[in-house]
């Protein structure tokens, strides 16, 4: 009697916790399905980070290698809204969930696809992205980290994209120093157990007769502080 009792126990207890793991897993799923509200929260972030109009024209979360975002078409526009200072055609990332149900991001793998980024430098030698000092560049680069969570995250891929630079400072007459740097490709991974960043940066500069192709590796633990290379 007692033997059947306990059985019963043990199945009610089952039951119950199952029901319980059951609704939770669904509140979990019904809150990532809404895609509008994720995307409206990398725009923000982006947008607060970059002072610059943000826009994504499509996401879609996917449960590839864990819980994975997918956006198409991510702009980061000039103050005026005029042009696209950077357009990405595709973004991957696999983020972390319990983060994500608080409106946060963490990533562990970033990938970037069809990246264009236009860097202009006017006759004042002022640049579009504002003022390219190292103080400012490690400002935003720790900005950048802190959004992204790059404590967490394992790789950063960046391929198949184009640098235009534009060059008023110092050239005379009305046409700029046209520079463009093409099939970059850059692979930042985070060495086990360490707070330690390894890259592997490749591209091709354009020139009249045959492009220049160039490589650079090191590795870094900030922006600022670089590790050595080759």
């Amino acid at each position: 009697m007692k033997v059947l009792l306990s059985k019963k126990l043990a199945a009610y207890l089952f039951s119950g916790l199952l029901v319980c793991f059951l609704i939770i897993m669904g509140l979990v799923y019904s809150q990532l399905q809404d895609v509008d509200n994720i995307k409206g929260v990398l725009v923000d972030k982006i947008a607060e980070l970059t002072g610059r109009n943000v826009s994504i024209e499509a996401a879609e979360l996917s449960f590839e290698k864990g819980i994975s975002i997918r956006l198409s078409n991510l702009s980061i526009n000039s103050t005026s809204g005029e042009s696209h200072q950077v357009l990405v055609k595709n973004v991957w990332c696999v983020v972390r969930l319990w983060p994500l149900l608080n409106k946060k991001i963490e990533i562990k793998k970033l990938v970037l696809k069809g990246a264009s980024i236009e860097l202009v430098r006017d006759r004042q030698g002022q640049f579009n992205y504002g003022n390219l000092s190292r103080r400012s560049i490690g400002a935003a680069g720790s900005g950048l980290f802190k959004v992204l969570g790059v404590s967490f995250m394992h790789r950063i891929s960046l391929s198949d994209s184009e640098l235009r630079f534009l060059d008023y400072y110092g050239i005379p007459g009305p046409d700029p120093l046209f520079t463009t740097i093409k099939n970059i490709n850059l692979g930042i991974d985070k060495r086990f157990f360490k707070n330690i960043f390894s890259f592997d940066l490749r591209g091709e500069i354009s020139n009249l007769h045959q492009p220049t192709i160039f490589q650079l590796s090191g590795s870094f633990d900030n922006l600022l502080e670089e590790k050595g290379g080759r």
